[in-house]
């Protein structure tokens, strides 16, 4: 009953690559969808979550070898749990992925959660430096919330996003602005780009694309969907 969406990661500075961050869903036996926030703490508790991850990362890797495959300039972002992050034969298995794929490195950007990181950093600090030999990307998600600057001189990360608590909208929330602006210019003198995530509103969207953002992600761009179709080229306002 799983079964993956892809929401499109935008740019807001003319680059057309396809970037696209995979979700999962499930249909319960009486065909309803349910979402993320409903089943994977249960799974966590259960010890499940290293599974499923592998299941996303395996369907995932086969379905953006496929799209490749037509020569489609494509990316997946992936979301990883604390107990798969914790997996020191992760990055061995994902090499083998792609391989099996035929998928070059960089066509694949792992997330680590800003709050995972900081929970295990022995871990996060040992996978982001494994996983930047194969050459995948890291992401640090649901960044910003809280003070954490000294995650950055620790961990190999190559995109920031930002939290979407301080998204939400932002064209009303100075204190959002000034931080949301704080970590655009930190991102840039380090040399990483920067997604917000979680755009849902005009204003919002409006007040990034004024900041210099390099990327947005929400549900004001698109949905997730099962169809991997957004238009790329298309305006984005």
């Amino acid at each position: 009953r799983f079964y993956l969406t892809y929401q499109p990661i935008v740019s807001l500075k003319g680059d057309t690559q396809q970037r696209y961050e995979v979700l999962l869903r499930i249909v319960d036996a009486g065909g309803q969808v349910i979402l993320p926030g409903q089943f994977l703490s249960i799974a966590e508790k259960n010890g499940q979550s290293h599974e499923i991850d592998r299941w996303i990362i395996s369907t995932a890797l086969e379905q953006l070898g496929k799209l490749r495959a037509e020569n489609r300039d494509i990316s997946f972002f992936i979301k990883l749990s604390g107990d798969t992050l914790a997996d020191t034969g992760l990055a061995g298995w994902v090499s083998e992925k792609l391989a099996e794929n035929n998928l070059p490195g960089d066509s694949v950007v792992f997330e680590i959660s800003e709050q995972t990181a900081v929970g295990d950093l022995t871990s996060a600090i040992r996978f982001s430096k494994e996983i930047a030999q194969l050459p995948c990307k890291v992401a640090l998600e649901h960044f910003g919330l809280n003070e954490q600057p000294q995650l950055l001189t620790h961990l190999t990360v190559d995109i920031l996003k930002i939290h979407g608590a301080l998204i939400g909208g932002l064209g009303n929330n100075r204190e959002h602005q000034e931080k949301v602006k704080g970590i655009t210019e930190m991102a840039r003198e380090s040399g990483k780009q920067c997604i917000a995530e979680c755009v849902d509103d005009a204003g919002s969207l409006a007040h990034l694309w004024q900041s210099g953002i390099d990327f947005i992600q929400g549900n004001f761009v698109q949905e997730p969907y099962k169809d991997i179709d957004y238009d790329f080229e298309g305006e984005t306002a």
